[in-house]
């Protein structure tokens, strides 16, 4: 569990500590593009800071993910590539306990970070240092999409919303989700609406009249002749009985396989 720490305008101190800390200054150092992404990122587009974090997630075009693990491995670092479509590891001199994760898409591969995260990124202070978090509507996308046993981000999502939904770029966020990805993010908003009753005008009512609409299409459209699961594009595990009877074949989604 983590620790909850200070709320709205009691922004706290927040250490990377030294191994995480190392990274960062080595990227700047080198000119390499990145962005602060998982916890801290939610803390600085929420305004709600937790006391400590697990560890560092680093987000990063896949272009850009060599030369981060390079400069990783030139100040004693060793490092992994764990899923060459989405994420690689940096562990403090070799001790796999203390790690940073790389990340440049979702497991899925839903959402991919491109340079445009890069020129849209907002800049924050954390650890004393100037650092990029990623830009907020990618960053709901990003964290939307991934909905496994052991990784659901729905309630920072929903903090996020509470906080800025009403300056969110809405047009934007729905073109992320496209034509066939957008009951992921109404399945959010449902729940948002849900977590804060009082809150429901931070989304604007005409994604909800689009939303709805969608959905009526959806439904007067006949379903699909053969049996089909998105499953895999939640988890890489949950639903593999599915496709492993042969009741149903998947209808997208990558075969998540380790390097």
């Amino acid at each position: 569990m983590l620790e909850r720490g200070t709320h709205h305008g009691e922004k706290r101190r927040v250490e990377f500590g030294v191994f995480n800390a190392s990274m960062i200054e080595k990227l700047r150092a080198d000119g390499i593009l990145s962005m602060v992404g998982g916890g801290y990122a939610v803390d600085e587009h929420t305004d709600i800071y937790r006391i400590k974090h697990k560890d560092l997630d680093i987000f990063a075009t896949v272009q850009d993910v060599p030369a981060i693990l390079q400069a990783a491995r030139a100040i004693g670092h060793t490092t992994e590539v764990v899923f060459p479509h989405w994420l690689a590891k940096i562990y403090d001199h070799g001790q796999t306990n203390k790690f940073i994760d790389v990340i440049c898409a979702t497991g899925n591969g839903l959402v991919q970070i491109d340079s445009t995260w890069y020129d849209r990124a907002p800049t924050a202070t954390i650890g004393g240092q100037e650092v990029r978090i990623p830009p907020v509507e990618e960053f709901i996308a990003m964290m939307a999409s991934v909905k496994n046993w052991d990784r659901f981000y729905g309630p920072d999502i929903n903090k996020i919303i509470q906080a800025q939904g009403k300056t969110l770029d809405w047009h934007r966020l729905l073109n992320i989700f496209g034509d066939e990805d957008w009951p992921i993010l109404e399945t959010h908003l449902i729940d948002f609406d849900y977590i804060f009753p009082s809150d429901r005008d931070n989304i604007p009512f005409w994604v909800r009249e689009e939303l709805i609409r969608r959905r009526i299409e959806l439904l007067q459209t006949p379903q699909p002749a053969q049996r089909e699961s998105r499953g895999r594009l939640y988890s890489p595990t949950e639903y593999e009985h599915f496709f492993d009877t042969s009741t149903h074949i998947p209808s997208r989604g990558l075969i998540w396989k380790r390097q």
